[in-house]
């Protein structure tokens, strides 16, 4: 995998030999050459070996012992004006992208993957999420995202036909979506790349689809990294170009499993007594329990054990957006008691968000089947 570099500096020595200060997200260094253009003198860019740090940014973010509030957001799906609201009402977060606002202390936010594309302004949204964890960071608070199927077709097919409303929004920001979004050297794009499969805190296991890779810790990092590390910063130097990367990339399991639980929840037990957590969090599919615009979970044994489902299919005509919250701790680390805070659905209400009931379901069924226009993945 490459990445490229700015030329911060470029200058020809005493000796005849151009020497570049080469920056990036990885930091700078000094590169020799006899050659300018490779350096930069022309194209302003040069071609480096690119790797992710992975002891910094993990495939599984695990947080033990946690006892403040937790708070889970579904997919956001570029509707950054609906996200804005929802933070605000709920005392979580306000501002814009430019300027975030953390407001929930030592709280912790996830994003549950697919922060991009259908909704109007995904630039804005990733600034926003971007931005927020760092201001989250400052004050002793988290804000932690996952990567969705919508992030990893992005970077594996940038201008394909799933990404034109993120084309729209970077086009109106006057950002070039290569350069700009794309590329691994600019900040979003080497922010996306960082982005983690899965997050864990205490018993409750959050990724974009819920799936556990045959429920083994180990597989999450032999499944997640070729994912990573295959999409391949495409080669067209001289005008930060990006097409689609021809190996393609994998988008099973953590991105694109549905249906994984099983027969009355059979796959969704084994997993979790395998991986010793007690409740698995996901979204990706809206309709998922036949619950389309809500969230809603299936509650198992033990007691305390779930399988939540926080998609709701935000920006359609059914939702405006809810969140998960859990405040209460029971001492074996699942939720002691679950609340769903959701936009009112008139626009323009004031007042407080609504506190409705978790929808249960007493069997997760099967979910509609492919191609059903019910499933928006």
């Amino acid at each position: 995998m490459e990445r490229y570099f700015r030329t911060f500096a470029l200058k020809l020595s005493s000796t005849g030999v151009f020497v570049a200060t080469l920056c990036g997200t990885l930091g700078c260094k000094t590169v020799l050459s006899k050659n300018a253009d490779v350096l930069g003198g022309k194209t302003q860019c040069v071609l480096l070996p690119f790797s992710r740090n992975w002891t910094q940014f993990p495939t599984v973010e695990h947080i033990s012992g946690f006892r403040g509030t937790l708070y889970v957001m579904g997919d956001v799906h570029g509707h950054y004006s609906e996200l804005l609201e929802l933070l605000s009402r709920a005392r979580v977060a306000s501002g814009t992208a430019d300027n975030p606002v953390w407001l929930s202390g030592h709280n912790i936010l996830v994003f549950i993957g697919d922060l991009i594309n259908k909704g109007n302004d995904s630039v804005a949204t990733l600034h926003y999420v971007m931005n927020l964890q760092q201001a989250a960071l400052r004050s002793g608070g988290r804000v932690i995202v996952t990567m969705g199927n919508h992030e990893v077709s992005f970077l594996a097919d940038p201008m394909g036909s799933k990404t034109e409303k993120l084309q729209e929004s970077a086009s109106r920001a006057g950002l070039n979506l290569c350069r700009d979004i794309h590329s691994p050297n600019s900040p979003i794009g080497a922010w996306i790349r960082n982005e983690s499969a899965a997050a864990v805190v205490n018993g409750i296991l959050m990724s974009h689809t819920g799936y556990a890779y045959e429920a083994l810790p180990t597989a999450w990092d032999q499944k997640f990294r070729p994912i990573v590390e295959s999409i391949d910063w495409p080669k067209s130097s001289s005008n930060f170009a990006c097409g689609k990367n021809k190996k393609g990339a994998e988008k099973q399991g953590f991105f694109n499993a549905t249906v994984w639980w099983g027969k009355n929840g059979d796959t969704f037990r084994a997993q979790q007594a395998a991986l010793g957590v007690t409740t698995f969090v996901f979204g990706h599919d809206p309709s998922a329990f036949h619950e389309k615009g809500k969230i809603a979970a299936y509650f198992g044994d033990p007691i305390g054990s779930a399988l939540v489902k926080v998609d709701t299919g935000l920006g359609n005509d059914v939702s405006r957006g809810a969140l998960l919250k859990c405040g209460t701790w029971s001492p074996n680390g699942s939720c002691a008691k679950f609340e769903v805070l959701a936009n009112p659905s008139v626009p323009g209400q004031g007042g407080t968000l609504d506190f409705v009931p978790l929808n249960v379901v007493p069997n997760p069924p099967p979910d509609q089947e492919e191609g059903d226009p019910d499933r928006d993945c």
